[in-house]
């Protein structure tokens, strides 16, 4: 491949926009780093509990009673230190494709070692391990040349074929679903009929947007057959709309000061809609999202104190990155989790959802949406299933309880499904099906407060 050539998302490897973003996450990734190290001792503590936390339930963790570990020495008296031969029985048990056995989340790929200390070894790397440890340290890497050398995402050595890690598209493609949402916010606001308006989705869906909805369009309204799967379209724009208002209403309550959209992908409702004074709305999204909506946005104005927090919410520690943006945990908040829990392992939801929980004040509000374990294995859902794992980003989780899981976590809230009361605004093309009816699709949107 030369730099001229196309890569996978649509940009040459010297595109201005391909190298501002890499650029943009060099650097932040190095920022992060160096902050990890004015308290390394700290910085590890979080870490273990984080992978303590993670991986409880796993084959390795209950062995090992993870749940009772607080400490190093905990951690030393629970796991010595064990030679390969010792692991091996549990690596081989994920290699023949167990789930939950080292770690939560599936190994994406075992590398093999060079036997250079006796037979190869096998090696497991999950995508959590690569996006939370491989790759920050990976680009923090690259900060010292791209400092000295600044040309150097413009005129670099030719990559070669095959050379984009797989995990690296997985993420990739997570962050590029923002582009799809603003290009049907983008057609949804050129619609007679609209139900909101965006007047910024254009710019921010780029080229690729069009595209990622021109293949939902096609495999959603097929011309010689009849719709069988959920409109993504009319989905989009209720659902736009339903967070839309649902938002303002929060805003309005009294001494409700904090909103938190994370992730906050391509969203532009601190610009397009109106806040009152005193406001502090915070965006949250890793490095390279945050730089791409910055320059598309470039010369615009939000409408309120308008702060943007550069971090995973997969990070161990992004609560005090929002917290030293600004965010009191001790206030009133409402948090708003838009388009990303049915990306995530569900061990990863449950995680993300308690930190929300812990990091929130009671009375705080939450608003999220959610599909139903159904709609992940449906025969008639394959054809919208198959396109999104085929961008790398399959849909992971659902369940038909979402209002016992936000229980389970300290919320108190209500699911709605799109064409119910309060969630139609006359766009909804299906019957809405009962609670009780089985094997069936649905989508919910949920809202409450944190008990």
């Amino acid at each position: 491949m030369t730099t001229s050539e196309t890569r996978r998302d649509g940009l040459t490897w010297t595109d201005p926009e391909r190298v501002g973003r890499y650029r943009a996450r060099v650097f932040a990734e190095r920022s992060r780093l160096r902050a990890a190290f004015t308290d390394p001792a700290g910085h590890q503590r979080r870490v273990l509990a984080d992978l303590l936390a993670f991986n409880a339930d796993t084959a390795y963790g209950r062995a090992h009673d993870f749940t009772r570990v607080r400490t190093l020495d905990d951690w030393r008296k629970a796991v010595p230190v064990q030679d390969y031969s010792t692991l091996a029985p549990w690596i081989e048990r994920a290699a023949a494709g167990e789930d939950n056995i080292l770690t939560a989340d599936r190994p994406a790929v075992f590398f093999t070692s060079s036997g250079s200390t006796g037979a190869h070894k096998k090696i497991p790397v999950t995508p959590r391990f690569m996006h939370t440890t491989f790759f920050p340290f990976y680009y923090a890497a690259w900060a010292p040349l791209i400092e000295h050398f600044p040309d150097v995402l413009t005129h670099p050595t030719h990559p070669t074929e095959g050379d984009e890690n797989p995990v690296t598209e997985l993420l990739d493609a997570v962050e590029r679903t923002a582009l799809l949402t603003a290009a049907l916010r983008a057609a949804e606001t050129r619609r007679p009929d609209r139900i909101y308006q965006d007047p910024y989705a254009d710019a921010l869906c780029g080229e690729i947007g069009p595209e990622l909805l021109a293949e939902i369009r096609k495999a959603t309204f097929p011309t010689d057959a009849s719709r069988t799967l959920p409109s993504t379209p009319d989905y989009n724009a209720i659902r736009t709309r339903f967070f839309d208002d649902y938002l303002q209403e929060a805003a309005r309550e009294p001494g409700m000061q904090q909103i938190v959209l994370a992730p906050a992908g391509m969203d532009s409702r601190a610009y397009r809609l109106d806040w009152p004074e005193g406001l502090r709305y915070y965006e949250v999204d890793r490095p390279a999202v945050l730089a791409y909506k910055q320059d598309r946005l470039e010369g615009v104005s939000p409408r309120t104190d308008h702060r943007t927090v550069a971090v995973d919410l997969t990070s161990p520690d992004w609560e005090d990155d929002l917290r030293k943006a600004g965010y009191d945990p001790a206030l009133p908040s409402t948090w708003l989790l838009e388009g990303l829990l049915y990306y995530i392992p569900e061990q990863d939801t449950h995680r993300i959802l308690r930190r929300v929980a812990d990091f929130s004040a009671p009375g705080s509000r939450i608003a999220a949406d959610l599909v139903n374990a159904a709609a992940l294995t449906l025969p008639h859902m394959r054809g919208l299933l198959d396109i999104f794992a085929g961008w790398g980003c399959p849909w992971l989780f659902g369940t038909d309880e979402p209002e016992a899981l936000f229980d389970s976590l300290g919320f108190s809230v209500e699911a709605l499904q799109p064409g119910e009361p309060g969630a139609d605004f006359g766009r909804w093309p299906d019957p809405v099906p009962p609670r009780h009816e089985t094997d069936v699709r649905r989508v919910f949107f949920i809202h409450g407060r944190r008990r």
